[in-house]
C-alpha cells in the first residue's frame, strides 16, 4: 500500500499529501467477504459509468458554449476520505459496507462538486479561495449552500426511494440522509446559519472561517446540506428546474434572490444573507 500510494502521488504530481497511514483504515482486519463487496461495488461503477455521466449532465446549467471537462476518479479501498486535492483529480474512498447503489449516487454527487468551480464568477472562485471579509465568507458559504443543493438534488429522488425501502441502512456517504424532509431540524439549521451570518464581521472572519466544519458542517446539523436541499428544491418546485440549474457564471446571491421569490417558509429569512 504504501509503494502504491507513494508511487499515485508522484504521478499525479500530489506533493504536499500524508502518508498512507493517513488516508487508510490500515489497522483492521481486512475479510474476504468485504473485498468481495469492494469488487462488486467497483463493477458496478464500472457498469454504470455512462449512466453516471449522463446522470449528472441532466442537471447542468444550459450553456452556449462549448465546455468540456475530464476528471479521473480515483478509487481508495478502505480510504478515509473522498475530497479533491485539485482540479480534474477526486479522491474517493470506498467503503465495503456501502451499498453500490449509494456510492453510485454519491459518485454523481461527487461530479457536481468537481464541476461546480466552472460556473463561478471571479468573486466567486476568490472567495471560495480566501476570506478577507465577512462578505467574502458570507459568498463562500452561499456558494457552498448553492452547489450542496443542486448537487444533492441531482440524486434526491433516487436517495429518498433507497432511504425509505432501507430503514435499517447505515449510510456511509450521505450521513444526512435520515435529517432529510425533518422540518424541526431544518428550523435549526437556518437559525443558526442568520445567527452566524449576523454575528460574523471583518474582525472575526478567520474564527468564523476556521469554524466552518464544526458549525456549518456538524454531522448533528449539517446545516449546508439541509438549507440547500431546502432551497434548491423549493426554487425547483416554484420555478422549474431550469431556472434552478441557471447558475453558470452568476454570483450564490442569485440563487438566494431565487429562492426569495417563491412561498416557501423561509424565504423572508435566507434571500438577504
Amino acid at each position: 500500500m504504501d509503494i502504491a500510494w507513494t508511487d499515485f502521488c508522484r504521478r499525479h504530481a500530489l506533493t504536499d499529501l500524508g502518508g498512507v497511514e493517513e488516508f487508510f483504515e490500515l489497522d483492521r482486519e481486512t475479510a474476504i467477504s468485504e473485498l468481495a463487496a469492494l469488487d462488486d461495488t467497483v463493477s458496478f461503477i464500472d457498469s454504470t459509468l455512462r449512466q453516471s455521466v449522463e446522470h449528472i449532465t441532466k442537471w447542468l446549467p444550459e450553456v452556449d458554449e462549448d465546455i468540456s471537462h475530464s476528471v479521473t476518479v480515483a478509487f481508495l479501498p478502505y480510504g478515509r476520505y473522498s475530497f479533491s486535492p485539485k482540479h480534474r483529480l477526486q479522491l474517493f474512498s470506498l467503503d465495503p459496507n456501502a451499498s453500490p447503489i449509494e456510492t453510485y449516487l454519491f459518485l454523481v454527487h461527487v461530479y457536481y462538486h468537481e464541476l461546480s468551480f466552472v460556473n463561478e464568477t471571479a468573486k466567486g472562485r476568490r472567495c471560495s479561495s480566501e476570506q478577507l471579509s465577512a462578505e467574502d465568507f458570507k459568498e463562500w458559504i452561499r456558494l457552498l449552500i448553492r452547489n450542496e443543493g443542486i448537487g444533492n438534488c441531482a440524486v434526491l429522488k433516487e436517495l429518498i426511494e433507497f432511504r425509505d425501502a432501507h430503514s435499517d441502512y447505515s449510510f456511509r456517504y450521505f450521513s444526512y440522509a435520515r435529517k432529510i424532509g425533518d422540518p424541526t431540524l431544518l428550523q435549526g439549521a437556518v437559525s443558526v446559519l442568520a445567527e452566524a451570518f449576523t454575528a460574523v464581521d471583518d474582525g472575526n472572519v478567520v474564527q468564523f472561517t476556521s469554524g466552518v466544519n464544526k458549525i456549518f458542517k456538524n454531522e448533528a446539523l449539517p446545516i449546508i446540506n439541509l438549507v440547500g436541499i431546502h432551497m434548491a428544491e423549493s426554487i425547483a418546485s416554484h420555478q422549474g428546474i431550469a431556472k434552478l440549474k441557471d447558475v453558470y457564471q452568476r454570483d450564490a446571491g442569485n440563487f438566494f434572490a431565487s429562492y426569495g421569490e417563491t412561498n416557501a417558509p423561509f424565504a423572508s429569512v435566507l434571500k438577504n444573507l
